[in-house]
This record gives C-alpha cells, structure tokens and sequence, in this order.
C-alpha cells in the first residue's frame, strides 16, 4: 500500500509535488499499488519512488524523471513516457503495451521480462538496458542507441 501522506502529497499536483520532493531530499515517496489512471504528471519528479505495482494507463508523464525508480510489475499501457528520464530504473515485469517513450532515456534500465509490444521506443536510448526476456513484437526502435545492451 502506498504511504497516505504521499498520496496526499502527489495529490496537491506536479509543481506542489516537486517543490515537496525538493525540499524533502531524504524522503524516498512510497506510492506501490497506486492508481493514477489518465493521470497528467507531465515533468514530475518520481526518481528513486516505490513505484511498484502503480497503475499509470493512459498517464501523461512526457518528462519525467523516473531515474532509479522502483516500477516493478507497473502498468503503464499507452503511457506518454516521452523524453521521460527513466536511467537505472527497475520497470522488471512492467507492462509498456503500446507506451510512447520517444525520446526516453533508459539507460542501465532493468526490464527484464517486461512487456513492450507496440512500445515506440524511436530515437530512445536502451545502451546498457537488461532486456532478457522482454516482449518487443512489433516495438519501434527506429534510431535507438541499444550500444551493450542485454537482449
């Protein structure tokens, strides 16, 4: 379950939410199993999160930092993830069906066995990403820099 006050917090929108996250550094936001369906987060700061198990369909989090964040079994199912910063997150069993992460940094990125089918990964960059296992049918990976990554 998701910690109440930052549900409270992420709830008082991005801006509020990222001055929250700025002024309390140490504080990692445990939000596991929220629901943020259609959600706009567009530019909010999740890196280093619990975000495990987060329901994100059809969110608009388009620059986003997730880095280093926790999206373990997420769904995140026609997500706009583009030019999200998503470096050393762990998306490990996430579903990305038909997600948009043009742009999206990914770099050292765990997602093993994650589903990606349909995914727009143009122009993403997947160097040192652990992709064992992953679903990539009919994924777009049209000048994506996958330089050391593990397929």
């Amino acid at each position: 379950m998701a910690n109440p006050d930052h549900l409270i917090e992420i709830e008082k929108g991005v801006e509020s939410w990222n001055c929250w996250r700025d002024e309390n550094p140490d504080i990692i936001p445990d939000l596991f199993e929220a629901r943020f369906a259609e959600a706009n987060f567009v530019g909010v700061n999740f890196s280093k999160a619990n975000l495990g198990r987060t329901y994100f369909y059809l969110a608009n989090l388009e620059g986003a930092n997730f880095e280093k964040a926790n999206l373990f079994q997420a769904l995140l199912s026609e997500a706009n993830l583009k030019d999200a910063n998503l470096t050393e997150a762990t998306l490990q069993r996430a579903t990305l069906m038909e997600a948009k992460l043009t742009g999206a940094d990914l770099t050292k990125a765990e997602l093993m066995e994650a589903n990606l089918e349909e995914a727009d990964l143009e122009n993403a960059d997947l160097s040192q990403a652990n992709l064992a296992g992953a679903n990539l049918i009919n994924a777009n990976l049209k000048n994506a820099s996958t330089d050391d990554a593990i397929f």
